[in-house]
This record gives structure tokens, C-alpha cells and sequence, in this order.
């Protein structure tokens, strides 16, 4: 399943991505299908989310009642979005920041992204949880 160039228009669904969250199957804007399984890879159990769609912010309403608001990219997240990695470390070096630490930090979660599998009846092994196009996937317990 290829990611959509653009969002879709409030309503329109063509631009979502099938997630296991909880057992159960759920519909993602594919803008943020990656925040939605880090989050509950990290036992941070989404139970509603919108991207927005570049027409409002977007949410991600978790578990707990709390709402997580995505605000859209302010132009200074903007330029470093069109930054090289090469770009974006030399900036970071400048403002003192220790890429190494967030390096670390970022690939924890990805390892406990990966490690989150799904059982696939029709894969002759599971699949894992970034597999989001898997329509039979689903979560073991406790890796919500």
C-alpha cells in the first residue's frame, strides 16, 4: 500500500491506513500513521485520531481521556523538514544539542515498535506492528 501524495478531504477515507490497536482494527490518516504506532508501541493506547486534513488541527485522543493536539508546522519546522540529515546535524551541533542522546531515544521507540508483532494467519510469519496494510492483523495482548 503506497502513502497518498496529499490528505483527504474531511469524510474521505482513501487516505487512511488500517491499524491494529487494541485488538481491534482502526482507520488512520496515513499523515500520522507513524506518531499513532509509535504511541502504542510505547503503551500509550490511542483511541481516536484526525490529522485535520490542513484544514484545521489535527488530534490523537488517547486511552485516558487526554487529547493530544497536532498544530500545524510553524515556517521554521518547515525549512528543516526541506534541511538534509547532513543540514539538520550541523544545525544541531550549533545549538548544542546532543544528537547522539536523541539519536538513542528515537531508536528505543523504534525497537519497541518492532518488536510489537501481530499474529497474521496468512503470513508464514507475523507480521510486524509498521505492517499496517495487514487486514487480518492483530495485536497481542498488552502490546496495545
Amino acid at each position: 500500500m503506497e502513502k497518498p501524495n496529499k490528505c483527504c478531504a474531511p469524510g474521505e477515507y482513501t487516505c487512511q491506513v488500517p491499524m491494529p490497536i487494541s485488538g481491534r482494527r482502526q482507520e488512520i490518516d496515513v499523515c500520522i500513521a507513524d506518531l499513532v504506532t509509535a504511541l502504542n508501541a510505547a503503551n500509550i493506547t490511542t483511541v481516536a485520531s484526525c490529522c485535520g486534513h490542513g484544514r484545521q488541527h489535527g488530534s490523537i485522543v488517547l486511552e485516558d481521556g487526554r487529547e493530544l493536539v497536532i498544530r500545524e508546522f510553524e515556517p521554521e519546522i518547515e525549512a528543516i523538514l526541506k534541511m538534509s540529515d547532513d543540514e539538520i546535524l550541523e544545525q544541531a551541533a550549533r545549538d548544542g544539542i546532543d544528537t547522539e542522546a536523541v539519536a538513542a531515544d528515537v531508536k528505543a521507540i523504534w525497537e519497541k515498535v518492532k518488536a510489537a508483532c501481530c499474529n497474521c494467519p496468512h503470513e508464514a510469519k507475523p507480521c510486524n506492528a509498521l505492517q499496517v496494510d495487514c487486514p487480518n492483523a492483530v495485536m497481542p495482548e498488552g502490546e496495545g
